[in-house]
């Protein structure tokens, strides 16, 4: 009978003296009713919730965002009240109204700091937890720590591998404490947020865009205005821009812009310093086509920004979590911008092998190199073991940098479809395969390779050649429509 008791009570559960004063269950929410308002949990997914502190007894109406029931557990334990999906586990202070988040191995990765009061909160931030995000600003220190920014909906991330994201209204964000982030709300008196667990920084992306649909998605047009004219502007402008795009893309903008002149241009914004020269369309912007396609795609369907700081693709790599005056495109290209009147820099590579597209030469990661060049040659790094398209004309080219295997998805854009390109290196026996959905010709170059002892291809003619100066494989062939294209090569 007990335990019936307390069973039935998990439904609706009165707790006595206390500012939690009755729950009760709906689908994926917990609904709080409070001494001075009123609370809720809904879990979007079991790694995802969102959190609503009212000082109303009666909250506004938010809709849920799942399609499907989430599995998850209330339990009650001394002067806590625990919520656990099969990923993270909830502990609201009954008495204070406080929550911690840990994870299913009972990590702690987010705590309140001190009672909620309206149109105030804070968290407890870890020693060396750096933020991320929050809002556009123009510092050139991606680590939001130590700051005062204000920001409409802002959206962190940490290096803990969480993010946080407040959907509505406009906020003053404190991180200039030592041990916590404050937030202060301009207009509505209630706490509301998004919870996100990585723990990668990608992951979080992945369900900031389910949750909070990005505003700058690229349309077919914008796409094809790769090849359109543009209004010339300022390129030493555009580079001074460049803190604050990253911070745009780290505060969950996917596509940001900013002023080229007169206008809004999201190309200015996005490739700054890719300008050879300010007054035409740029050929080597427009070579880049395939590539950046491919990555508007993902942007639209997991949210993942092109433009990407070094921390969110290399958050292990201490040496590069405040780097702002470089970043990478996509996940194969390391940008690094010259600075306006300088023709030389210095630039700390991410782990891995990298290849100057300019020069040939290879480099060893985790180390800081000198690189120079003319304005208008901006250094541009592929990381080894990738495949990076160019488009060309009248064909693709595809550079291979190896070290892995690896593969690379071509959004074809009238067909709505992906071809494919994949080289597998084992041994002394490559393979190079080419599943292209339309009829096109390629020409693949493989990078850093000895002269091959024989090239074989049964579907189609190749025509090769071999650059023993630059050690690049040349190999040239024609794919045809919804066809697999494999060609071996032996050294």
């Amino acid at each position: 009978m007990i335990r019936t008791l307390i069973v039935s009570l998990l439904a609706i559960a009165s707790v006595r003296g206390a500012a939690v004063e009755s729950y009760r269950r709906e689908r994926n929410t917990i609904r709080f009713a409070l001494a001075d308002g009123a609370a809720e949990i809904e879990w979007i997914n079991g790694d995802t919730f969102r959190w609503y502190r009212g000082w109303k007894k009666t909250l506004a109406p938010v809709s849920e965002i799942t399609e499907g029931l989430v599995k998850f557990a209330i339990a009650e334990r001394e002067s806590l009240i625990v919520v656990q999906s099969d990923l993270l586990l909830i502990e609201l202070d009954r008495e204070k109204v406080r929550l911690r988040v840990f994870d299913r191995r009972r990590n702690l990765w987010l705590t309140d700091w001190e009672d909620h009061a309206p149109s105030r909160w804070s968290r407890k931030l870890f020693d060396d937890e750096r933020i991320y995000g929050v809002g556009p600003r123009e510092d050139a220190r991606l680590n939001a720590r130590g700051q005062k920014i204000r920001a409409d909906h802002p959206f962190w991330l940490s290096s803990r591998g969480y993010g946080v994201f407040v959907p509505s209204g406009n906020f003053d964000v404190d991180l200039s404490a030592a041990d916590r982030l404050d937030v202060r709300s301009l207009a509505d008196p209630d706490t509301q947020y998004y919870f996100y667990l990585g723990p990668r920084l990608k992951d979080i992306y992945e369900r900031h865009s389910w949750v909070a649909p990005q505003r700058w998605f690229f349309t077919r047009d914008m796409t094809r205005a790769l090849d359109a004219p543009r209004r010339p502007f300022f390129a030493p402008e555009v580079r001074r821009s460049l803190p604050y795009i990253l911070h745009a893309s780290l505060a969950g903008l996917t596509v940001p812009t900013v002023n080229c002149r007169d206008r809004y241009e999201p190309w200015c914004a996005f490739m700054p310093s890719l300008i050879a020269d300010p007054a035409d369309a740029n050929p080597f912007r427009a070579s880049l086509e395939p590539y950046l396609v491919a990555y508007f795609q993902e942007v639209k369907d997991r949210g993942i920004p092109v433009l990407r700081p070094l921390p969110l693709q290399f958050p292990s790599d201490r040496e590069l979590s405040d780097t702002a005056d470089a970043f990478m495109l996509g996940d194969e290209l390391l940008v690094a911008p010259l600075p306006p009147a300088a023709n030389r820099r210095s630039l700390r590579l991410p782990m891995g092998k990298w290849t100057d597209l300019r020069t040939g030469q290879e480099y060893a990661g985790r180390q800081t190199i000198s690189v120079e060049g003319p304005a208008s040659a901006v250094p541009l790094f592929a990381k080894n073991g990738t495949i990076v398209p160019f488009a060309r004309d009248g064909y693709y080219e595809a550079h291979y940098f190896p070290q892995l295997g690896a593969e690379f998805f071509l959004y074809e854009l009238e067909l709505g479809k992906w071809s494919q390109l994949h080289a597998s290196p084992a041994g002394d026996f490559w393979r190079l395969e080419v599943e292209s959905m339309v009829t096109r010709e390629y020409e693949w170059i493989l990078h850093h390779v000895a002269a091959p002892r024989t090239v074989e291809c049964e579907q189609t003619a190749v025509k090769h050649s071999y650059d023993a100066a630059r050690r690049e494989l040349k190999l040239r062939l024609k794919a045809p429509a919804n066809a697999d294209v494999i060609v071996n090569i032996r050294f």
